[in-house]
């Protein structure tokens, strides 16, 4: 028969829950940051800047909203 150390599963629980919440509230930080990196089409110009924009919004992003899943 296994033994559970009740408090110990709870404490545990408590931490995973909250390094998760913090996990995502990173990732949607990151999303946002790529979004609006993704609209700053007027200040920042140029091919390497349009580059990014495409690689920041059509694989980052997604990537990131993926992760939260």
């Amino acid at each position: 028969m296994v033994k559970v150390n009740y408090a110990s599963l709870q404490t545990q629980s408590s931490t995973m829950s909250s390094a998760s919440q913090s996990r995502v509230a990173g990732f949607n930080q990151l999303i946002s940051a790529f979004d609006s990196f993704g609209g700053s089409g007027g200040e920042l110009i140029g091919t390497g800047y349009d580059a990014a924009r495409a690689y920041a919004t059509s694989v980052m992003s997604p990537y990131y909203k993926g992760c939260i899943l």
